[in-house]
């Protein structure tokens, strides 16, 4: 007979005469995860934090030139004690940038201002697209003129590519060229390597580019490499950078642009350089109870070219997504691939898994997403042996800290969490040793 469960308000049947003991008590286990997933809700992002070589220059870079307002940090040795932590706020929204720089956690060989030199040698003062801008934030404002007519004045870098809505997708309705909101995408450098995606319907005082990545905009030889980067705080570009970039009107309209008010932005999605797009999908979306949806824009049809997988949360009334994308065709750091990278943050986090979680620097990049309830999520990542840690937010709910496919971090901020014991949420602690 069918013998019906009532959980949460759902209705569970099983046929469980049939099963033994062990087989139904797995069987009931997987239909509790299903059903309290249901229950399981986002809200909307919360923040994005960057590992920074510099704080103080990324905070200033941020509130300049996009609107952000400096907003205090709780964290008790974050002032330059034990560590530099900068945060920026939105105005008209809850959403954050978090700049960290830890003085002694682990980071492995290559440490952070090393990295970032790296990084900024391939971003070549974003005269083309490579692999490592496939970790970004990408954001939406209603015109990108007065943004990038302060960064144009003051010889920041900026990178501008016209966008085309994705035809290519599942069969969802796609957005008209007239309707496009994304038509425009100027990719700005924050200190230090730090890429932020702005997309808008209108950019008319500088030329955009169309999408090519199947042939590669990028010079001929990539820049050395240095052992470090020196802050460019906010220094301009090069003189080759300047010239990459297409001004159509002149310094006067650029002046009358810069004085108009920076808009409001609205978060839209986080991206990830992914080695393997799909993986890397399919293991937050199994975790995160996302959906996949179909980008909004795709810079190339070719897979040998471009390759990206999107999810989002469609029903939590909030669109906002995680994508993984793939440029195999763009230039890359010489001796760290997308692969390489991904094996050499796996090494240098370890087993995540509290109470042998050590924090390290490169953990500091992460995407942070509100959710009213963690047990859902704990539940679900419990059963399948998924490593995490977690940390508390002050009395004002819990951080659970996961670890993807190659090696990237992602956290979900609970308002409320019932499934964790007085002694498994650990507070922060900058000072600590190799500790949160």
């Amino acid at each position: 007979a069918w013998h019906p469960h009532l959980y949460r308000g759902f209705t569970i049947e099983a046929r469980m005469p049939t099963l033994s003991s062990s087989k139904r008590l797995a069987l009931l286990l997987q239909l509790l995860l299903a059903a309290s997933a249901v229950c399981a809700k986002f809200i909307g992002p919360y923040k994005m934090t960057f590992a920074s070589s510099d704080p103080v220059a990324a905070q200033a870079y941020s509130e300049k030139y996009l609107g952000g307002e400096f907003t205090p940090q709780p964290h008790k040795g974050g002032d330059g004690e034990c560590a530099l932590v900068k945060w920026v706020k939105f105005p008209g929204t809850d959403y954050e940038f978090h700049f960290v720089k830890g003085y002694h956690r682990p980071n492995g060989t290559m440490n952070l201002d090393e990295f970032a030199g790296k990084l900024a040698n391939l971003h070549a003062d974003l005269t083309r697209y490579d692999q490592y801008m496939g970790y970004r934030v990408v954001i939406t404002v209603d015109t990108l003129d007065p943004i990038v007519s302060r960064l144009l004045l003051d010889g920041q870098p900026v990178l501008a590519r016209r966008n085309l809505p994705n035809t290519q997708g599942s069969g969802d309705a796609q957005p008209s060229e007239d309707s496009f909101t994304e038509a425009f995408s100027a990719f700005v450098e924050i200190p230090n390597a730090i890429i932020v995606e702005i997309v808008s319907p209108v950019l008319t005082v500088m030329a955009a580019q169309d999408w090519d990545l199947c042939v590669s905009d990028s010079p001929s030889k990539t820049p050395a490499a240095t052992p470090a980067v020196q802050s460019r705080k906010l220094m301009p570009t090069s003189e080759k950078g300047k010239a990459h970039q297409k001004v159509l009107v002149s310094d006067e309209v650029l002046r009358m642009h810069a004085a108009e008010p920076i808009p409001n932005i609205s978060p839209v999605r986080a991206v990830y350089a992914s080695p393997e797009p799909r993986k890397a999908f399919n293991f937050v979306a199994t975790y995160f109870n996302g959906s996949a949806v179909t980008p909004i824009t795709v810079p190339s049809q070719n897979l040998s070219c471009y390759e990206a997988y999107a999810m989002g949360f469609p029903d939590s009334g909030y669109d906002y997504q995680l994508w993984w994308e793939k440029t195999p065709l763009t230039p890359t750091i010489p001796g760290l691939r997308l692969t390489q990278f991904a094996q050499y943050l796996r090494n240098l986090h370890g087993w995540i898994q509290q109470p042998n979680d050590v924090y390290d620097e490169y953990m500091d990049y992460h995407v942070g997403l509100f959710v009213d309830l963690a047990d859902p999520y704990v539940e679900k990542i419990r059963a399948d042996n998924v490593p995490f840690f977690t940390r508390g937010q002050y009395g004002k709910g819990t951080d659970v800290f996961i670890e993807g496919p190659f090696g990237q971090i992602y956290e979900i901020v609970a308002s409320k969490s019932t499934i964790f014991g007085p002694d498994e949420i650990e507070n922060w602690d900058l000072c600590g040793p190799d500790r949160r």
